[in-house]
This record gives structure tokens, sequence and C-alpha cells, in this order.
């Protein structure tokens, strides 16, 4: 199989790909991708800047799938949650501010 899911005419060698797929540059920063990298819930693998990604986008940077279930995606929704949470009364605040000044 290839990455992206088509048959190839090579034998798999590991995860259903052969060896021609399984290497394959980064789409981030294009350091060469190893197969101790992070693999993601669509199978794309990425190296570790795959979490400076994940500070701005919750998809694959390969395919754009969302990663709903990465831990580090997970975890930045909680964060973003409880700051909206904890600083519901302030947004609030400003919101009726500027209601008022564009009367």
């Amino acid at each position: 199989m290839t990455t992206q899911g088509l048959k190839c005419k090579r034998r798999a060698a590991q995860d259903g790909l052969c060896s021609a797929h399984l290497m394959h540059t980064c789409a981030i920063c294009l350091e060469q991708v190893k197969l101790s990298d992070r693999k993601l819930a669509c199978k794309h693998r990425h190296t570790k800047c795959i979490i400076r990604w994940f500070e701005t986008s919750v998809e694959c940077p390969v395919c754009r799938m969302e990663q709903d279930s990465d831990p580090l995606v997970i975890f930045r929704r909680n964060v973003e949650e409880n700051i909206r949470e904890k600083y519901k009364d302030a947004i609030k605040s400003l919101e009726l501010e500027l209601r008022r000044r564009n009367r």
C-alpha cells in the first residue's frame, strides 16, 4: 500500500507499506521521517515538529484529517475551554462595552 492507501506493486515491509512508501519527508519541517516518529490517527508520520503544529491546528498537515483523539489535541482543547470558562465574565464585560461604544 502507498501512504495514500493505494495498492503498491511492491511487497509490504511494515504496517502494510513497502520500503519505498515507508520513506518520506515530514510535511512541516521536511526532515526524513522514521518509523519511530509519531504516527497520527490518519497513519501519517511526523517528526517532533508536529507538537508545534498542533499549537495552531488540529489537522494533519498532509491530509487535513482532524486529530480529535490525539492526546496533544485533547489537552489543547481542555486548556482552551478552561481559559474560556475562567475568563467568561471578563469576555462578557468586554462584549457589552464594545456594544455600548458601537451605538
